[in-house]
């Protein structure tokens, strides 16, 4: 949502400052400017860089009449920094002093202003490891109520978790191959991130220090592959990190351990939880040891850490769900690596993309993700042959389809509506194959279904180009990268993008003979959020999930 300040417009339309609380200096103003509007050609006025028709000029002038909303946008007006960085998103210092910067009121106004912008410029700065603007953001207030703020803080969680795993990944890829590829992760355990992760608020406490063990188990893997020098850097860096005490007194230990030449290292231990554990470990005891003499009480607290560490961990990442259909299929990891792209979409600021030379228009129907992901499967090697399609009903053998196929005597289709102003781009997965169709604003578009098993998802966004890329390659198939995004957010479409997820599973032999098709409508509720409508209740042949 672009913030356009009232205050600052008038000022645009007087040519001089002007009191937006006299009444009668507005209402002069909006004559001269209705008179001006209806003067002009084309029955439009230019604004600040804005086309201005007789309907917009007189709903800005009715939301003047808000004393409350308009004292808000005065002072923001008051408040250059804050000004510049609603306008253009880029933070170049910090904000006014001013106790209505913790007004529950104001951070309501301002949230979903203030939030996409603040989001963007987080992830790009964590991205880019650009310190000064993430210490501008962190410092300064933040001007999110409670919804906003676990939004933005949920996006920047998935961010981290995607670096945390990339380096997870690069250190069982040394214990496996015994190679050092540490180009691939280098920004990301270099003192500057160290820095960038010191930046981050109190809810990123555990994470950053989780990060830490991260850095100390690859410092010793590194150092079982006999570079110990690699290792201490990475230690002397784990040691700058704003962690819980007990990181930091390993960190020195295995410094300690390394330039004395130890034999092997040994593996890195969690700190212990309960008093039990301490004592434990005052008594030298460790939890092998104790699993080896079997020992109830022992087992009893090892299920208790386990789950501790399975419930933090369990709503920032998307794993493949025990009860997940499709999670040993042939699409499945593809799919979930397009999904982690689309979700973390680094956006860029609206001022100036719309001039962007690669930007282009694009048609409903058009396929723009479907030959790169099929091309991407056929480099993933063996991943999803066992997979066994579930039955709708086990007395009747499924019939091979996939998303591909068409039959213009059968209309297993499901029909899209995209009755909101963003353009629209709906995925459709199946075991074995993808294709994607994109939806103008205001039309629609029919997704032809597999006879059995699909689930589609419903992608949001504005600005289209077709050159934007995601942040990361896929793991498995490391030549795949995606590649077309939008460039501006459209509302919460990264939750929309998950919770609206459909699964259908087809009865082949009703759909076989059916002729009708799934009508659905993607809109926007009165609250400003994304919503899905199911415009059918015949479910005849059917079984439907929603959400993942």
């Amino acid at each position: 949502m672009k913030y356009l300040n009232p205050v600052a417009v008038l000022e645009e339309m007087n040519g001089a400052v002007v009191d937006a609380t006299d009444t009668a200096a507005v209402s002069l103003l909006r004559k001269k400017m209705m008179a001006e509007l209806e003067l002009s050609t084309d029955k439009v006025l230019q604004i600040k860089g804005e086309r201005w028709s007789k309907n917009d000029l007189l709903n800005f002038f009715d939301q003047l009449q808000d004393s409350t909303t308009l004292y808000f946008h005065q002072e923001i007006n008051k408040d250059p920094v804050l000004s510049r960085f609603l306008r253009t998103g880029s933070i170049t210092g910090l904000f006014i002093e001013t106790a209505l910067y913790k007004d529950k009121a104001f951070l309501s106004f301002i949230a979903p202003f203030y939030e996409p912008l603040f989001t963007y410029e987080v992830l790009s700065s964590l991205q880019r490891q650009r310190i000064k603007p993430l210490q501008y953001l962190f410092t300064n207030p933040v001007l999110l109520d409670g919804e906003s703020m676990k939004r933005s803080y949920d996006k920047i969680f998935r961010f981290l978790k995607q670096q945390y795993r990339l380096i997870e990944g690069h250190k069982e890829g040394l214990k496996i191959h015994g190679r050092d590829k540490q180009t691939a992760v280098g920004n990301w355990i270099s003192i500057t991130q160290i820095e960038l992760w010191n930046v981050l608020p109190e809810a990123f406490h555990m994470e950053r220090s989780e990060y830490g063990i991260l850095l100390i188990n690859l410092a010793l893997v590194l150092y079982e592959q006999g570079d110990a020098g690699k290792a201490l850097t990475l230690l002397a860096n784990v040691q700058q990190l704003k962690s819980v005490a007990y990181v930091q007194e390993n960190a020195v230990r295995y410094i300690t351990y390394i330039k004395e030449g130890g034999g092997g290292a040994p593996k890195f231990r969690r700190e212990p939880t309960t008093a039990f554990g301490k004592l434990l470990a005052k008594w030298g005891l460790t939890r092998e040891r104790l699993i080896q003499i079997g020992t109830t009480v022992f087992t009893v607290l090892v299920i208790m850490i386990g789950s501790q560490f399975e419930k933090k961990e369990g709503p920032r990442q998307f794993a493949a769900a025990e009860n997940n259909v499709f999670s040993s299929s042939r699409t499945y990891w593809t799919m979930e690596y397009l999904l982690s792209q689309l979700s973390v979409n680094l956006y860029a600021p609206k001022e100036g993309v719309e001039k962007h030379p690669v930007l282009k228009s694009l048609t409903t129907g058009e396929d723009v993700y479907g030959p790169a992901f099929m091309e991407a499967l056929s480099h993933q090697g063996r991943v999803g042959e066992s997979f066994v399609q579930p039955l709708f009903d086990h007395s009747k053998p499924p019939v091979p389809e996939d998303s591909a196929w068409r039959d213009v005597r059968h209309s297993h289709h499901l029909l899209v509506f995209n009755r909101q102003k963003s353009g629209l781009i709906v995925l459709v997965q199946t075991p074995d194959s993808f294709y994607s169709r994109f939806v103008s604003p205001q039309d629609s578009a029919f997704m032809p279904l597999p006879l059995l098993l699909s689930k589609v998802f419903f992608y949001v966004g504005d600005l289209w180009n077709p050159d934007w890329e995601g942040y990361k390659h896929m793991d498995y198939v490391p030549d795949y990268t995606v590649k077309g995004l939008f460039m501006q957010p459209a509302r919460d479409h990264d939750l929309f993008l998950r919770n609206s997820t459909l699964q259908f599973l087809l009865d082949p032999n009703y759909w076989k003979t059916s002729d009708r098709y799934i009508p659905v409508e993607i809109t926007v509720s009165s609250e400003e959020r994304l919503v899905l409508r199911l415009l059918s209740g015949n479910t005849n042949g059917i079984q439907l999930k929603v959400g993942e």
